[in-house]
């Protein structure tokens, strides 16, 4: 009894008569071959098959193809920005959630302006008496003293 089943021999038949198949692959292909008729008769046809479109002839690809190709993909993208990039889920999102995430934005950068900016002034005063204190007023000082 063979190891392989009809549907993977008939994958492999091509790669069989292009001599491409490993050779685990054709021991067992070959091995399936002489047990199934319907995969052999497969074979064959597929073997005439290759013999009649041996004689064709392939018409020669132009020179200037793959850059034609270039040169087209080129003029029909759309150059890539960053801002299209960064945004371009921005423009599909249904209006609700556009006013939404643009409140949550601006409610964001307003209390980190506030609020920030009211806390670092309270502090400053302290940091720096701290400062003074502790390095002797220089923050080159400071930053030598806590690197050592």
């Amino acid at each position: 009894m063979s190891v392989i089943h009809c549907g993977k021999a008939s994958a492999w038949l091509g790669r069989y008569l292009d001599g491409e198949l490993p050779w685990g692959r054709r021991q067992a292909l070959e091995e399936h071959l002489r047990e199934c008729e319907t995969c052999s008769r497969a074979l064959a046809e597929l073997g005439e098959m290759n013999e009649l479109l041996g004689g064709v002839a392939v018409p020669p690809v132009p020179a200037s193809l793959s850059a034609n190709i270039v040169r087209r993909a080129r003029t029909e993208a759309k150059p890539a920005t960053a801002w299209r990039t960064l945004f371009s889920g921005w423009t599909v999102w249904p209006p609700a959630r556009r006013f939404a995430t643009a409140g949550a934005i601006l409610a964001a950068l307003y209390l980190g302006i506030v609020v920030g900016g009211a806390l670092a002034s309270t502090r400053t005063g302290a940091e720096i008496n701290w400062l003074q204190f502790a390095t002797g007023g220089t923050i080159v000082k400071a930053y030598m003293g806590v690197s050592r």
